[in-house]
């Protein structure tokens, strides 16, 4: 009785711990696929306000880098930390002697799609950030290091084409991208949230040309 009593009591925690798993992952993916919402509702109606309720407090990286070549005549590379009230109308980066970066421009797919990505992988091992509850300029890697993680990722994933996915990775990450791999190299659209004090942010903004 005993013996049977213990395995009923094993198999009860069991399904306990399954169901919670279960709920989990499901709950993360909708915290994930509410976050992306809300990111595309606020390029659309260009609400800073909006956008500023998803975007880490204490400020979004910005880079803009020419992987593929020509850096001076298409354009500088940037790496530009911007506080929540220097953001202009209509969600634009402004670029002193530059084309500014506009999220409307790197997401169109991802905005015309509504926000409606189903294309969700996750990926174990990789993160851009430690676990922490706050995220400031020194607390992320180099271009070159971020640029190696991206590619890290869409070759781990198979990725070889350019369509909106969402990679959930390690610490509370996941990175939305409009991208694909051209000689051996990331080109495309990133931006990189966070889940900090409980919800997901935005920490950078990456557009690899």
């Amino acid at each position: 009785m005993k013996k049977a009593f213990c395995r009923i009591i094993v198999l009860i925690l069991m399904c306990i711990t399954l169901i919670s798993c279960s709920f989990t992952k499901g709950n993360t993916t909708s915290e994930i696929k509410q976050t992306v919402n809300k990111f595309v509702h606020a390029i659309k109606t260009g609400n800073i306000e909006e956008f500023v309720n998803i975007a880490n407090p204490y400020g979004i990286l910005v880079i803009r880098n020419y992987i593929t070549g020509g850096y001076g005549l298409r354009g500088k590379n940037i790496r530009n930390f911007y506080k929540p009230n220097e953001i202009s109308s209509g969600l634009i980066f402004p670029v002193d002697g530059e084309l500014p970066v506009k999220l409307s421009e790197l997401f169109h797919s991802t905005v015309q799609l509504g926000g409606k990505i189903n294309n969700i992988k996750k990926l174990k091992g990789i993160y851009f950030t430690n676990k922490i509850e706050y995220i400031q300029y020194n607390n992320i890697q180099s271009t070159k290091e971020i640029v190696n993680r991206i590619y890290k990722i869409l070759n781990k994933a198979g990725k070889n084409y350019e369509t909106p996915v969402i990679y959930v990775l390690d610490n509370d990450e996941f990175l939305l991208c409009e991208a694909k791999i051209i000689n051996s190299l990331p080109v495309g659209s990133f931006v990189l949230f966070k889940k900090l004090k409980g919800d997901y942010k935005v920490i950078a903004v990456i557009d690899l040309k």
